[in-house]
């Protein structure tokens, strides 16, 4: 299954805001926190086709070498618990993708979010230091 989370992504500009589901990935390794955007939401947030401050990446992935967009500081990513309520916020680096199909966390943004995996088979997580355990959100496909 995976552990999804809901987030809330605003653009730095503050022009645009989208809300969907982000998959917490630990084997997308980053110095920075980072999220990965597919190329159709990176267009609703106005990130595509890319700003000035762009750099064309490389990066290595399951299926391969794959081609990147990078903004630098491009979103203010917003975790929300399953009733919407904000639980942190993180300004991150984005890598726009023309392969994935869904919203990718690194291990960085994870990290600066305080996501704590409690089980990943079962979809289970919680915000460091706290107990309240929280449930997957489902999939959402861009």
């Amino acid at each position: 299954m995976g552990v999804r989370v809901k987030v809330r992504l605003e653009a730095v500009d503050g022009r645009e805001v989208v809300r969907t589901v982000a998959l917490v990935n630990s084997g997308y390794e980053t110095k920075h926190p980072e999220i990965c955007l597919p190329e159709r939401l990176a267009r609703k947030l106005k990130l595509y086709p890319a700003p000035d401050e762009i750099k064309m990446i490389l990066i290595r992935t399951s299926g391969g070498i794959a081609r990147e967009i990078f903004v630098p500081r491009a979103v203010k990513v917003y975790l929300l618990s399953e009733r919407d309520e904000e639980l942190g916020s993180v300004i991150a680096d984005v890598s726009i993708s023309e392969i994935e199909n869904e919203v990718l966390l690194s291990d960085s943004l994870t990290s600066a979010l305080k996501i704590v995996i409690e089980d990943p088979f079962r979809g289970l997580w919680r915000i460091r230091g706290e107990n309240r355990i929280l449930k997957s959100a489902e999939p959402e496909y861009w």
